[in-house]
């Protein structure tokens, strides 16, 4: 009798398994088997890592740095417009001022010189910005005590209110008094009291013999004489962008012929209009209104950055041939604003 004969039925089972499991392993019969059926996975040999090529490198690059140009672009913008409002806000307060004064000096308008000195034939007016022109100026505490000495200065309250967050930042000049960067770059129009009356009546001579007669005053003293046009249609604050430049004068002095010349045009001297706030300016009229002046005349723009440029510079080049007039627009329309007429 073999040894298997008194076996039972599952040692028999279990030893057929064994023998089974001697010729193949049972889990690769498995696998070959049944590769196929419901409930196994065929195995997949895996892929080695790929990386990034150099085209797909390049490509994401090329899009965050577009995305970081628009970006900074829109920042830029967002800050310069903000700027504008602060700059708005500073020349509404001083065209409430300016028009506050008037009212306390039965309609006598202020001096639309910056300093005293520039106007010391009028005793009895002092001028808006600053009644002590050769005081210290050896810093900017001391510039801003000078401009509290103004004729505005009771009705302004904070001095930060003379500065424009957006003015030039130029570099230092021949002729160029360092302190004067720490002044307003506001400045008050020429035909808002800025002559003598006797320099008043000549130069209204002059105007009427150049341009013709008109009942518009080229030149205005009292609140009174604002119509015709009206004061909606007067200009009177110009933020020009840079101190150095509102310290000898008006605001057009260095910008525009004055009425009183046969001469109509932007001037070949001083400098263009200024482009601060987005190729453009903010102004006050006589109606209290606060106006973003644009430039629109690409000319005008090109002209006024080749200034910008030549004082980067250090003015070292030819100076700026200015646009054609009557052709240029924008300085039809600055000439209306400043004079009442074109």
């Amino acid at each position: 009798m073999r040894c298997g004969d008194n076996v039972g039925p599952e040692m028999q089972g279990l030893a057929g398994t064994f023998e089974m499991s001697d010729r193949h392993p049972p889990w690769r019969e498995a696998s070959t088997a049944t590769r196929g059926q419901a409930g196994w996975l065929p195995l997949v040999k895996s892929q080695p890592h790929r990386g990034f090529t150099l085209i797909e490198l390049l490509v994401v690059v090329t899009v965050i740095a577009i995305l970081l140009a628009i970006l900074v672009s829109s920042l830029r913008k967002a800050r310069e417009t903000a700027r504008r409002v602060v700059c708005i806000g500073h020349l509404r307060q001083l065209q409430i001022a300016w028009l506050t004064y008037a009212e306390n000096h039965d309609g006598a308008i202020v001096s639309g010189m910056p300093f005293y000195h520039i106007y010391e034939k009028l005793p009895d007016e002092p001028s808006w910005l600053s009644c002590v022109h050769y005081g210290d100026h050896s810093s900017k505490a001391r510039v801003n005590a000078l401009m509290r000495t103004g004729a505005l200065a009771r009705y302004v309250g904070d001095v930060s209110v003379y500065r424009c967050p957006s003015q030039y930042e130029l570099p230092q000049m021949p002729g160029w008094e360092p302190w004067l960067r720490w002044f307003s770059a506001y400045a008050i129009v020429s035909s808002m009291n800025c002559l003598t009356p006797e320099q008043r009546a000549a130069a209204e001579a002059q105007f009427v013999e150049f341009r013709g007669p008109s009942p518009v005053r080229a030149y205005i003293k009292k609140l009174s004489e604002l119509s015709p046009p009206g004061p909606a249609q007067r200009m009177v604050f110009v933020d020009v962008g840079c101190p150095y430049w509102t310290m000898q004068g008006p605001a057009d002095f260095y910008m525009m012929a004055g009425p009183s010349t046969r001469q109509r045009g932007w001037t070949t001297f001083g400098h263009g209009p200024p482009l601060q706030h987005g190729n453009g300016t903010c102004t006050s009229f006589a109606d209290g209104s606060v106006r973003y002046w644009k430039w629109k005349d690409p000319r005008t723009i090109a002209w006024s950055q080749a200034w910008l440029q030549l004082y980067q510079a250090g003015q070292t080049g030819p100076r700026p041939e200015p646009p054609p007039d009557p052709d240029n627009r924008d300085y039809s329309e600055f000439y209306k604003a400043i004079w009442g007429r074109f």
